[in-house]
């Protein structure tokens, strides 16, 4: 068992414990999988109407008031706190439990402003920090990463969700009966794989998109970022500052092991916490009552195409490549026409550079983990 900053972490572990102990804060002994994860594994689902207008409103209300200050994570696993301790909360626990999603834990936080946002994968911050292997960092990803998208102004874009290729073959010893939907496999992270396509999902009000935990996605600002020299949209800000613009989204990931920080079920701010006797309860609509939105597909496999530089979110560490962006063209009137689409969620094919470098770094994590 391998420590690291206090943490216990082993890369080799196949029966981790599901729910260790926390008898101190930010010390917890994390077992990691390594398994190959097949492309088809990693999903796209989009539904419109999860919440009336009243429960949106009020959704808006409560992350209104909480801001873009803190991460927060919940755990589901006990029977008086199921329903969550707030609005938030509550509105989460009644998503999932639409879904049939009985993961333990729920990290979320609020945004509220249209920014450009590059790509990355949603991870484990401090383990990535803490597990480096020639300067880049461990990602272990959620099992489920989702965006419920609540009062928008007019013009702001959706979210990219980049599909990628097989990790492929590496000289890391596998197991045959490690589930790589285990937010523990530590495949599911690191260094970006060679993309096959693109998904566009226009912002709607009341619309939920869910996808696979270790996708990469982002945003663009402006819609047309990545087609225009690779240059991304905050680089342009500086150039031309844009209008704030209004994009109230609340964002949350599904763990069934929680990231190192911060602590499950930290307490809230006296503003946000329900009064422990209170009956009233935010429920989503019933899932029955969702309508599933289909992906469309741009449908244009000719015409001339564009390069897209896309830019990859943080440091070296934090993005687990040298490299700060991903090179990929494809065929420029299906890019932009997904890009300013207004409703359907589009799929765009696209063609990527080869990247070798996601079977090197877990190599290197697996030497080092054995050092």
């Amino acid at each position: 068992m391998m420590q690291i900053l206090g943490h216990g972490l082993s890369s080799h572990s196949l029966t981790p414990s599901r729910h260790p102990p926390r008898s101190e804060r930010g010390r917890m002994a994390v077992p990691l999988l390594l398994a190959a994860v097949p492309a088809a594994l990693q999903q796209v689902r989009v539904w419109d109407g999860c919440f009336d207008a009243g429960a949106l409103s009020v959704i808006c209300s409560a992350g209104g008031a909480r801001g873009h200050t803190l991460t927060s994570v919940f755990d589901r696993g006990g029977d008086s706190r199921q329903s969550g301790r707030s609005v938030l909360e509550q509105a989460l626990c009644s998503l999932l439990d639409e879904l049939g999603d009985r993961s333990r834990f729920i990290e979320y936080w609020w945004r509220d402003e249209w920014m450009d946002l590059e790509a990355h994968r949603d991870i484990d911050e401090e383990l990535c920090r803490a597990v480096v292997a020639d300067g880049m960092g461990l990602q272990r990803c959620p099992i489920n990463g989702h965006v419920l998208y609540v009062d928008l102004e007019d013009g702001v874009s959706g979210t990219c969700c980049w599909m990628e290729g097989d990790a492929g073959s590496s000289t890391i010893p596998m197991q045959d009966d490690v589930d790589p939907n285990n937010d523990l496999c530590a495949i599911r992270g690191g260094p970006p794989r060679p993309l096959h396509s693109m998904v566009v999902v226009p912002a709607i009000p009341g619309r939920l998109l869910r996808f696979s935990g270790d996708m990469l996605h982002g945003v663009t600002r402006p819609a047309l970022a990545l087609l225009e020299s690779g240059v991304s949209g905050g680089e342009q800000a500086a150039k031309q500052p844009l209008k704030s613009m209004r994009r109230a989204v609340l964002l949350f990931n599904t763990w069934e092991e929680p990231p190192l920080t911060p602590e499950p079920n930290a307490p809230l701010s006296n503003s946000e916490a329900l009064p422990k006797d209170s009956l009233d309860k935010l429920c989503c609509l019933p899932r029955n009552q969702w309508k599933n939105v289909p992906l469309a597909t741009a449908g244009e496999d000719d015409g001339p195409k564009v390069r897209l530089h896309i830019p990859l979110l943080g440091d070296e560490c934090r993005r687990c490549t040298r490299s700060p962006f991903i090179k990929a063209s494809g065929v420029e009137s299906a890019l932009r026409r997904a890009l300013l689409e207004g409703r359907n969620p589009t799929q765009v094919l696209l063609e990527t550079e080869i990247l070798s470098e996601h079977a090197e770094h877990l190599v290197r994590i697996h030497s080092h983990s054995h050092n």
